[in-house]
């Protein structure tokens, strides 16, 4: 929870994390700059001190 709320405060928008077998997912409501993605894998890194290739990212698909 925390690190979607780091996430979220940076202006990310809404997200869910999940971490399973060292690798994190991150899934985002809204289509991202790569500015924002990069932001995003900073986070992820600093907070579950996991490598770059540990970390995927993707966008909901919106149902509505």
């Amino acid at each position: 929870m925390t690190c979607e709320n780091v996430l979220s405060s940076k202006g990310l928008g809404e997200c869910a994390v999940f971490y399973t077998d060292n690798t994190i997912y991150v899934v985002v409501q809204k289509k991202l700059e790569k500015k924002e993605l990069i932001q995003i894998q900073n986070v992820i890194m600093n907070v579950f001190k996991v490598d770059f290739s540990k970390i995927r990212v993707s966008q909901s698909k919106n149902l509505n």
